[in-house]
């Protein structure tokens, strides 16, 4: 038997474009990229042109019904933001496609690797796949860096075991065109605190780079922030949860 549906109980038997094939379509079908995959501490590296790649991690009725429907909402959204880095100001309604979008993303990058515990359960994509219930502990910011590659990475942290309110963080970037998308889940490390703990939150040094969008933000969200992340700033962005400020 193969790997099941990410949320449902049935096979999985299609790809999920990790990109989306409606973002690789606005980037560049025809550009070359080189992908570069880190999995169990070995690096690999292949050339491909367009932004196509798959994980077969969903079923036909998931990935073309309720899922294609949201990227179908999303690409209504943000297509020249991806294509165009166009200036936007994002409503109620936008957020929540893009939040719901991030989301689903977060978990397929989660589900698809194997060389540790998903992070989010199994409750928690059934959930979201019934109702787009979002878990706790879910906080998303989006940004904007330069045309010509695509990011799509998961991170795990684990607090040291003797740390006080011990916690786990799962930390999802992607970028689409012009795009960058941050999401960050948290989870106390206890089972019994998770269940009557509201779960930990953060915050950064306010900077010109980013905008919070879930689970608070201003409405109107304007985008793009004022500076554009480039070469070092986009990997110190994607890796900053490396030095953290819990808030709650």
């Amino acid at each position: 038997m193969g790997k099941g549906c990410a949320f449902c109980p049935e096979q999985a038997n299609t790809g999920e474009h990790l990109w989306s094939g409606w973002a690789g379509k606005l980037i560049g079908e025809k550009d070359r990229y080189v992908i570069k995959r880190q999995m169990a501490g070995t690096a690999r590296q292949w050339k491909t042109i367009g932004l196509n790649e798959k994980a077969p991690v969903l079923c036909d009725d998931c990935n073309n019904t309720w899922g294609s429907d949201i990227e179908t909402k999303m690409k209504s959204v943000v297509a020249d933001m991806v294509a165009n880095g166009a200036a936007i100001e994002l409503n109620k309604s936008d957020i929540a496609i893009i939040v719901t979008y991030s989301l689903m993303k977060a978990f397929v990058c989660d589900y698809m690797q194997d060389e540790v515990e998903s992070f989010y359960s199994l409750r928690d994509r059934y959930a979201f796949r019934a109702d787009l219930t979002f878990p706790r502990g879910v906080q998303i910011w989006l940004a904007r860096t330069f045309v010509g590659h695509g990011v799509f990475k998961g991170g795990y942290t684990k607090l040291p075991l003797k740390t006080p309110d011990r916690f786990q963080l799962y930390v999802f970037t992607v970028s689409l065109g012009q795009l960058v998308i941050q999401v960050a889940s948290s989870r106390w490390t206890k089972k019994s605190s998770r269940k009557y703990k509201k779960p930990p939150e953060f915050s950064f040094p306010p900077d010109s780079f980013s905008t919070t969008i879930w689970p608070v933000c201003t409405i109107p969200a304007y985008w793009p922030p004022l500076e554009q992340l480039r070469g070092h700033d986009l990997n110190a962005f994607i890796e900053r949860f490396r030095t953290i400020t819990r808030i709650g």
